[in-house]
């Protein structure tokens, strides 16, 4: 890795810090406050840490979460908390929480720097991304107790996607640049497949058989066919491309790109380039709002809303003539946009990025409600800087993370009910949150950000 990659790095990680996309399968997420700044949902970028040893046994003591016979499906809070004084690295922990009673079971611990959290088919194992090292640690939800880590020598870049079969586990990683395929059956990673410098994102195709892998580096997206692992001709997809989503056909991915400069100011040349999956080619710029800082699709996969952080909207834009409407006034600071399952309203949060740039304690915070139908905003949810959110499979229930409110305090999700629009009582969980997913139990599986 050379000193200018480096830079480079360094200069989009401080771009992506407003980079969030919320999506089932592909994953990112928040680092460490203040370096480690939101992203989601659909696949984003984030810049990695050096990997501190190559290969780390843990064994952790048991502590046994909600049982797998819960009332409701598991949400699954993975979060940090760090030294009180001096240096340290953070301790990670998984808060699992019954969605049918809203009761926390005991937090998990599971090592430091936890950076993103996948639920295998049926809700037994859970996979822990950490960034240092770079590894990927499975946690049965029976007893609490982790396995051996998987990797240890990546310098990883908190993102990872699993494959709608629930199979592989693939792992994006700065160096070696390349994906990391890991094999759930046996928990063993595969050789890297290589890709552009920097990769920043990763999204799977509905069928299973593609994957295409954002390079901020390189300024590409490649396609991978992942019957056989190896990776096709490079895509040219702008300036520096963080982000992608793929539509619910699987016809179209779109990618978004941004311009950074290594010093880490921002450009104006911002767009989303739309790319034809069964020729591989790139169509022209969509230019939708100032920056774009996240990408979701709604599940007919009619319209694609564009997350624009340092504007305060979010952008729709019309997959069958990729045009861009109006921007949509959010407020202070959109970190992520996550749409309900039936697609009916988009959630967007606002004001938890500001905590996660460094504002200490964390501050107000709002879930604003989208019409997706009109493109309308319904009225603020208050909700303390919110960072996360994942629904419930039935759609009826928002679950929403929040940072500390104080220095040294636990984090919290709160309880949104979608019908209604209105806030429940909030669920400690331990550490400062870093993702939430929310397990259907005995059905598929379930990756977030």
């Amino acid at each position: 890795m050379t000193n200018t990659e480096d830079r480079l790095a360094d200069a989009l990680q401080a771009k992506a810090h407003s980079v969030r996309e919320e999506s089932l399968r592909p994953l990112a997420v928040p680092r460490r406050a203040p370096r480690r700044l939101a992203r989601v949902l659909a696949p984003a970028a984030a810049a990695a840490a050096v990997a501190l040893i190559a290969v780390f046994a843990v064994i952790l003591p048991s502590a046994r979460p909600v049982p797998l016979g819960a009332s409701g499906p598991i949400a699954y809070v993975v979060g940090f908390t760090t030294p009180r004084t001096g240096p340290g690295a953070s301790q990670g922990w998984i808060t699992p929480v019954d969605t049918g009673t809203g009761v926390a079971g005991k937090p998990i611990g599971i090592g430091p720097e936890p950076i993103a959290i996948a639920v295998a088919p049926g809700g037994r194992t859970i996979y822990v991304l950490h960034q240092v090292p770079g590894e990927l640690i499975p946690v049965s939800t029976a007893t609490g107790k982790a396995g051996r880590p998987i990797g240890g020598s990546w310098t990883d870049q908190g993102v990872m996607a699993m494959a709608p079969n629930g199979r592989t586990i693939y792992v994006l990683s700065r160096a070696p640049a390349g994906v990391i395929p890991v094999d759930i059956a046996t928990n063993t990673a595969g050789k890297p497949i290589r890709v552009g410098s920097i990769p920043t994102g990763i999204a799977i195709t509905p069928d299973g058989r593609t994957a295409y892998v954002v390079s901020a580096g390189s300024g590409t997206v490649t396609p991978v066919d992942l019957a056989t692992h190896t990776a096709g001709t490079p895509i040219k997809a702008g300036k520096f491309p963080l982000n992608i989503v793929i539509t619910p056909s699987g016809k179209t991915a779109y990618v978004g790109y941004t311009q950074v400069s290594v010093s880490g100011r921002p450009s104006k040349s911002n767009a989303v380039i739309p790319v034809n999956t069964t020729t591989n080619t790139a169509g022209r710029p969509i230019w939708a709002g100032k920056d774009v800082s996240g990408l979701v699709i709604t599940p007919s996969g009619k319209t694609l809303y564009v997350v624009n952080t340092d504007s305060g909207t979010v952008t729709p834009v019309d997959t069958a003539t990729n045009t861009a409407g109006k921007p949509i006034a959010i407020g202070s600071n959109p970190g992520l946009v996550a749409i309900a399952p039936d697609g009916r309203t988009a959630y967007a949060l606002s004001g938890g990025i500001l905590f996660l740039e460094g504002a200490n304690p964390a501050g107000p915070g709002f879930v604003i409600p989208v019409d997706t139908a009109t493109n309308t905003v319904g009225k603020a949810i208050r909700v303390t800087a919110p960072i996360g959110i994942a629904f419930t499979p039935d759609g009826k229930t928002a679950y929403v993370t929040s940072a500390p409110s104080r220095p040294g305090a636990d984090g919290t999700v709160t309880p949104i009910d979608t019908a209604a629009n209105t806030a429940g009582a909030p669920i400690a969980v331990k550490g400062q949150p870093q993702a939430i997913v929310i397990a259907p139990l005995g059905r598929n599986a379930a990756t977030s950000s």
